[in-house]
């Protein structure tokens, strides 16, 4: 089955028609069913809006789409096309509760998750621990900023909400002190009966090199806030998109640190932190898959998935240099 258009079939100079030309001469005209004139014919109303920045980007289109959800049946015949991936999950942050549900078809690299941020966080704060490490001192020192990194995380922000630990990064701002000895923090992030911020201790807890200790204390923090986004979800009724999405990735990093996990028991060589952090970085350069209803409500997707589908609104984020055409790269065989 052919969707064709006469712009492309008939001009012999139009690069984009070369394939499917082709296959007009070899299909024959007779199967070609569906050629139309709907390119150049039909009116189209065509906006070009500038803004700076991604964020400004997705902050727009939040704008359009509210404008579309009060009109009806307007969102199941609308798609926002991302020429730039890496603006997904902003774009998920700003997408307004009028939209209602909606389709994704592209993946997201595991890579650019605010999770995997927070966990690189908690990883760095455990090689400087050994770093500024001194011989003979009996105290393991944290860095200050490393710990203020990990507590403003939005992530961890949730889960210290209303403890101690809520205030901890005002206070060591105010002391000025460079270092931090981890038995003077244990008071503020001590566990707590239940409460999720119990995690905590084990992420700040020195874990003296052993990539063991390292994943046993990442899949508590990790349960620590799955417990944080169901609960969430629980008091928004299902309506807490961003705490379904959290959920997604904590189900995804689970399976990574259950599979480290394998490995370190299974290869003598995984004898540190460096090593692990390796490992995870490979580990997590893959796509996370969302699965929709793609008949229905706003779709979602790159240009590649566009292909074949006609819609009646298009709001197409990244359409710049470097995207629109994509920049000059060498690929490999």
């Amino acid at each position: 089955m052919w969707d064709a258009v006469n712009y492309y079939l008939s001009d012999q100079t139009q690069e984009a028609g070369f394939f499917i030309r082709e296959e007009y001469v070899h299909a024959g005209s007779d199967n070609f069913k569906w050629v139309s004139n709907n390119l150049s014919e039909s009116a189209k109303t065509i906006d070009f809006i500038g803004v700076p920045k991604n964020i400004a980007q997705v902050k727009a289109t939040g704008a359009l789409l509210k404008k579309l959800a009060s009109q009806p049946d307007e969102l199941s015949n609308t798609v926002v096309v991302l020429n730039d991936e890496s603006v997904l999950e902003p774009l998920l942050n700003s997408m307004p509760v009028e939209v209602g549900k909606f389709n994704i078809t592209m993946g997201f690299p595991l890579r650019n998750t605010p999770l995997f941020r927070l966990l690189d966080y908690v990883i760095e704060l455990q090689i400087n621990i050994l770093k500024f490490k001194k011989p003979g001192s009996a105290s393991p020192k944290l860095y200050f900023r490393d710990i203020i990194r990990i507590l403003e995380h939005p992530y961890i922000r949730k889960m210290i909400k209303g403890t101690p630990a809520g205030s901890l990064t005002s206070e060591i701002r105010k002391s000025n002190k460079i270092f931090l000895d981890f038995e003077s923090l244990v008071p503020l992030i001590k566990p707590e009966p239940d409460a999720p911020s119990g995690s905590l201790e084990g992420i700040f807890r020195p874990w003296n090199d052993n990539p063991l200790l390292a994943v046993e204390a990442i899949m508590n923090l990790i349960a620590g806030l799955k417990e944080c986004s169901l609960k969430e979800i629980e008091e928004a009724n299902d309506k807490n998109m961003a705490a379904m999405l959290e959920l997604e990735y904590l189900y995804h990093f689970n399976l990574v640190f259950n599979q480290l996990s394998e490995l370190i028991k299974l290869y003598p060589f995984i004898t540190n932190l460096r090593v692990l952090k390796s490992l995870l970085l490979q580990l997590v350069e893959i796509n996370l898959p969302f699965y929709g209803e793609p008949l229905q409500g706003l779709q979602v997707m790159g240009m590649l998935e566009t292909q074949a589908l006609d819609f009646k609104n298009i709001i197409m984020l990244g359409a710049n240099e470097d995207f629109i055409p994509s920049g000059k790269t060498t690929n490999s065989f």
